[in-house]
């Protein structure tokens, strides 16, 4: 969200494509339904270290915090899920070791959010990746790993910014900024049990 502000401010923002172009940014909760906004904070950019700097990590929880235990559905926009954001980027720049990272990342995820079998995919797909270098002839893998992995495109469509919304179901025990954690504790129930059985 783009607050309308004209004047001197240190956290005054540019975005070309909004219609006030100059404003401040703020991170709000909305209600989908009645458009009833029920939460805004200001985000000033990163502060200097002291008394008043805050940690924009947490920026989810803060802005959910009232309806954590609500049972709603929360949807989070591209701006806060860092995890897709570099996959895509590892994506778009060829890095593989950034691929795989992201990869590894997402399991716990893809538990937390009940998406089992991406997460079994996922598992299976990295064990096979990691045993590539084993595999390939080594020209072809050092090619591989230096971006010859991604087709790469240059135009209006792949330089448009396109939004990503991510939604995680939170009631009281799971919701959008400890599910890693909840993901993670799945994972350490699956380990070393057959995949295949799974659900």
């Amino acid at each position: 969200m783009l607050l309308e502000f004209y004047g001197r401010c240190s956290f005054k923002v540019y975005i070309p494509n909004k219609l006030n172009k100059y404003g401040i940014k703020g991170l709000s909760t909305v209600d989908a339904r009645a458009f009833y906004m029920s939460y805004v904070e200001i985000y000033a950019g990163l502060q200097t270290e002291g008394a008043f700097q805050q940690d924009n990590s947490a920026a989810v929880g803060r802005i959910t915090n009232h309806i954590s235990e609500s049972g709603r559905n929360v949807t989070v926009y591209r701006w806060f899920t860092s995890v897709e954001s570099n996959f895509i980027a590892a994506d778009r720049m060829g890095d593989w070791n950034l691929h795989l990272h992201n990869i590894e990342l997402m399991i716990p995820l893809f538990h937390a959010s009940e998406h089992f079998s991406y997460a079994k995919a996922s598992q299976i797909y990295l064990q096979d990746m990691k045993e590539l270098q084993d595999k390939m002839d080594s020209t072809e893998f050092k090619k591989f790993t230096e971006g010859y992995f991604t087709s790469r495109r240059s135009g209006v469509f792949s330089d448009a910014v396109m939004s990503i919304a991510t939604g995680i179901t939170g009631d009281k025990d799971i919701n959008c900024y400890d599910a890693f954690e909840e993901g993670l504790k799945i994972m350490k129930k699956t380990e070393r049990q057959n995949l295949r059985k799974l659900k």
